[in-house]
């Protein structure tokens, strides 16, 4: 989504410089080749751009350091080797690096420290990636949503996107007296989840306890993914690592609440808009999401206050200039 993004907006800031559709011939001799993929696809174009257009300024946009991180976020060693491989062939080739946040920078920077990644890697800045959340296709209608009121998780909820301490800040909260248990929200697993919720919860731990109070949305469509953003009561975001962190900046740019993890590069993107919590404590997730189901008009007073920023939620097209700008310079 990201990588479309960028490449879609930055053919519209550049009209008939970059390719319109897969197959344009492209002269890029002495021209700027800004490659917003995954690592090994940046490696296969940006090495053969390079072997065809030998003047071409190859740029390589770095999204996280995550494949170093190993069994800390749930990594396989062979996925961090093929990373490194990767970027130290862009780098010998003489691509430049961006990175999508001033912590994948830093992150890229230690790595580079230690030894783990080649010296000729260093991104020589950070830009920002967007809030803004596309709209949908003309004429596109969501799937039915969730009954209202809920949390909101968007994206797998596994491994570093640690959806074992929401449910554990959940059950924590549901097994309080009857009162509040009658009022609190569900909570909506939406991405590739599958459509069992009992399954997705023994997967995540042995929750199947919260199971009546989960509903999941496999793979939503942008239409659905849109309106359960803007009916939920918050997005709740509680991963250990990010490069970025989209859903946090897609949920404020339409203006739903965010309760997210400290973490990494996620207050860069909530900045004052969000309300943070420790992502190794349930407790402290458990009282954010009793403060917003029982208090009234959290959920009114975070919207006001996301409102009022909108003007300063960064777009797609803000992006691909900044990244232009600094491609070319």
């Amino acid at each position: 989504e990201a990588e479309q993004a960028v490449v879609g907006t930055a053919r519209a800031l550049r009209p008939g410089r970059p390719g319109t559709a897969v197959g344009d011939a492209i002269d890029l001799d002495g021209g700027v080749l800004l490659t917003a993929a995954n690592f090994e696809i940046a490696r296969r174009v940006g090495l053969r751009a390079k072997a065809l257009h030998p003047s071409v300024s190859v740029v390589a946009v770095l999204y996280d350091t995550i494949p170093l991180v190993g069994d800390a976020a749930g990594v396989a060693a062979g996925f961090g080797r093929a990373y490194q491989e990767c970027y130290r062939a862009l780098g010998a080739a003489g691509a430049r690096f961006i990175a999508i946040s001033d912590h994948t920078r830093t992150d890229a920077l230690a790595a580079i420290a230690r030894g783990a990644l080649h010296p000729s890697v260093a991104p020589e800045a950070a830009i920002l990636l967007a809030h803004e959340f596309r709209a949908p296709p003309p004429g596109s209608k969501p799937a039915p949503l969730p009954e209202a009121p809920y949390f909101l998780s968007v994206g797998s909820p596994m491994g570093r996107k640690n959806g074992r301490l929401l449910c554990e800040a959940y059950r924590r909260l549901a097994a309080r007296d009857g009162a509040l248990a009658d009022r609190l929200p569900a909570l909506v697993f939406a991405g590739r989840v599958g459509t069992d919720p009992g399954a997705l919860l023994d997967r995540l731990g042995g929750y199947r306890d919260i199971a009546a109070r989960v509903r999941l949305v496999d793979e939503p469509d942008h239409a659905t993914l849109q309106a359960l953003y803007r009916s939920a009561e918050a997005l709740v975001f509680p991963s250990v690592y990010e490069g970025f962190g989209l859903p946090v900046g897609e949920a404020l740019w339409l203006g739903t609440p965010v309760i997210a993890s400290n973490a990494t590069s996620i207050p860069e993107v909530g900045g004052d808009l969000a309300v943070y919590f420790d992502p190794s404590d349930a407790d402290a997730l458990a009282a954010l999401l009793l403060e917003a189901a029982t208090v009234p008009d959290w959920r009114a007073a975070r919207r006001h206050a996301i409102a009022a920023a909108r003007p300063h939620l960064r777009s797609w097209r803000q992006v691909a200039g900044d990244y232009a700008d600094q491609a070319a310079g």
